[in-house]
């Protein structure tokens, strides 16, 4: 018996105890989304919230159009005041968000068989 610190037995040991590669879930939904906030101008809507998302301001100082929003998961990302402003049934999310839905929707199809939504994870 080899102790905790020595090289692993044999190769297949060595594959399953290295630590993984780190990858993000990068899935294009045309719309730009940042890791730090962008520079943005205050606006009348701040804080309102559409699903996960919260408006954090306005991106150009004189037009209400597009406004930079937070997701929870701490991304940045634009959405249209009109977007923001109507009601809808599915959440809203950042796509970094929903990549991890769609992830763990088919993770639980491979294990259960049986499909469902990916707003269910949301």
């Amino acid at each position: 018996m080899r102790p905790w610190n020595a090289s692993p037995v044999n190769k297949t040991a060595a594959l399953t105890m290295q630590k993984g590669e780190h990858h993000e879930i990068i899935i294009g939904c045309g719309n730009d989304e940042w890791e730090n906030p962008p520079r943005f101008f205050m606006s009348e809507i701040a804080g309102l919230r559409n699903g996960r998302i919260v408006v954090v301001g306005c991106l150009y100082e004189n037009k209400q159009s597009k406004l930079v929003c937070r997701c929870d998961c701490g991304r940045y990302v634009y959405r249209t005041s009109k977007a923001m402003k109507r009601e809808k049934k599915d959440p809203d999310v950042c796509s970094q968000c929903y990549g991890l839905a769609l992830i763990k929707r088919d993770d639980h199809y491979r294990r259960t068989g049986k499909w469902t939504e990916p707003q269910s994870y949301l």
